[in-house]
């Protein structure tokens, strides 16, 4: 799955912020030394599409809150490209 992210402020401050969600949601949960609850669990990938976009949703809002808190995810859609690949859009903003 890929990730894209829409955001209304484009300072360097902000695409700071969007590199550390990207890594967030790079890392698979459990494999960080000495911080094995950064990161998204990939245990999901093999559910079907709107159980895994239902489950990596809820999971990138409470990992984000927890380790990302100066972010909001506004909204998180899924659309797949022609290749049948996932893509998660992900609008933020400031909290």
């Amino acid at each position: 799955m890929r990730a894209e992210y829409i955001t209304s402020e484009n300072d360097e401050e902000m695409r700071e912020i969007l590199k550390g969600l990207e890594m967030l949601l790079s890392v698979p949960e459990g494999s960080m030394p000495c911080n094995r609850d950064f990161g998204i669990s990939w245990s999901n990938l093999d559910l079907p599409k709107e159980e895994l976009e239902n489950e990596y949703a809820t999971a990138l809002i409470i990992k984000a809150a927890e380790f990302i808190p100066e972010i909001e995810i506004r909204e998180i859609r899924f659309t797949e490209n022609e290749d049948g690949e996932l893509l998660a859009r992900i609008e933020v903003e400031r909290s």
